[in-house]
């Protein structure tokens, strides 16, 4: 068999789809286009803070995506495809362990939810870099590099909903997942201009300059999420 037949999965979205438009409520009451008009000077500070940080930790959460088959297969030969499909599954279920324990972590660090999980995007990225002769190393990262992606998504638009009126949620949430798909846009392009000073284009050395940029992340996190922020009632 073809693995160009695996788009054939994609199909399996058009029911999904189907019974979306058939629930979906009608907009006999939507207000005039007019009425709707949103303007962007209207968005808090800190909703763009938020929105750059967001675009910088996708820029961290791309490089996994892109270039863990050519760490396990080509560069550490750690692995076939079978071992770096794996890697990918196990970020997707460890992403799916995150999402169902959300609302328990989420009250536990409170203002530290963030930096916390900056820190765990982070060590996900040291394992892989550190741990390079052993395929344990690059799943425990995989692991941890899923439930960061994982956690911060629902965070970051609760947090934008406690800060604006709820006619500009649309706009935040907009935003927010603009800057996400920027941060990936960008990845490549960031990552390989931090990968001159390490010594070159590798592998090795993009996973590194995220690792950097994950330090990043997490300074900035703390002072966009955590200080001068006080614990939720």
């Amino acid at each position: 068999m073809r693995w160009q037949y695996a788009y054939y999965l994609y199909f399996l979205a058009v029911p999904a789809l189907v019974i979306v438009a058939i629930l979906c409520p009608g907009d006999e009451k939507k207000e005039p286009a007019g009425k709707q008009a949103i303007q962007f000077d209207k968005i808090p500070a800190r909703i763009w803070m938020m929105c750059v940080h967001y675009a910088i930790f996708f820029v961290c959460c791309y490089t996994f995506s892109v270039y863990i088959s050519s760490y396990i297969i080509t560069d550490f030969q750690l692995g076939s495809s079978t071992q770096a499909g794996l890697a990918t599954a196990l970020r997707s279920v460890s992403a799916i362990l995150s999402a169902a324990l959300y609302s328990k972590y989420n009250r536990k660090l409170d203002k530290w939810f963030m930096p916390f999980f900056c820190v765990t995007l982070t060590i996900g990225y040291l394992l892989c870099t550190t741990l390079t002769t052993t395929l344990a190393g690059c799943m425990a990262g995989a692991f941890l590099i899923g439930i960061g992606q994982s956690a911060v998504a629902p965070y970051v638009i609760g947090e934008s909903s406690g800060q604006i009126p709820g006619q500009l949620m649309p706009l935040a949430i907009s935003m927010i997942m603009g800057n996400m798909s920027l941060g990936m846009f960008l990845s490549k392009y960031i990552t390989g201009w931090l990968c001159i000073p390490l010594g070159g284009d590798t592998i090795y050395n993009w996973f590194l300059s995220t690792t950097v940029i994950c330090v990043i992340t997490v300074i900035l996190g703390y002072f966009i999420y955590t200080a001068g922020q006080k614990n939720k009632e």
